[in-house]
């Protein structure tokens, strides 16, 4: 082939063969990296799907969580609101027998009273008939008395 004169030229001839070598393994390389590139970005982009379909299920979850902790506010306050409701009707319903035993205590002190009224206007007739009674009786003894008197 070539007879070579010195190490010069011989490292020029080893460069110039080797060449087609070099351009072979730099599109391996290339390749390689490109493959590892696509390798990475597959990975990153299912790394990135897995997170956002994490992050969706923990977003899915918070709002669970917040219709839960919103229903159950909603139940307390209701149950709250039935609470006030029932001592308000307890209320009511104690008043309502408050009135109803002043108005039956206050009928019985009218009956009572109508009856002492009664009483005392009875017992006042009385004492009048009783004391024309007896002033008719002092009458009846003077007349009788006096008349005795003439007699005798």
């Amino acid at each position: 082939m070539f007879i070579c004169c010195g190490k010069k030229q011989k490292i020029e001839i080893a460069n110039l063969r080797s060449q087609p070598l070099q351009s072979v393994k730099m599109q391996l390389q290339e390749d390689s990296i490109d493959a590892k590139f696509e390798f990475h970005l597959d990975k990153f982009q299912w790394k990135l799907i897995r997170d956002a379909t994490g992050e969706e299920l923990v977003r899915q979850q918070q709002k669970q969580k917040e219709k839960e902790r919103l229903k159950l506010e909603q139940q307390q306050k209701l149950q709250k609101e039935d609470e006030e409701l029932q001592r308000l009707q307890s209320q009511i319903e104690q008043q309502t027998f408050v009135q109803k035993e002043k108005k039956q205590l206050h009928d019985q002190l009218n009956d009572l009273f109508t009856k002492l009224k009664k009483d005392y206007l009875i017992t006042q007739i009385k004492n009048e008939l009783l004391k024309k009674m007896i002033e008719d009786d002092k009458k009846q003894m003077g007349e009788i008395t006096n008349y005795e008197f003439s007699k005798s």
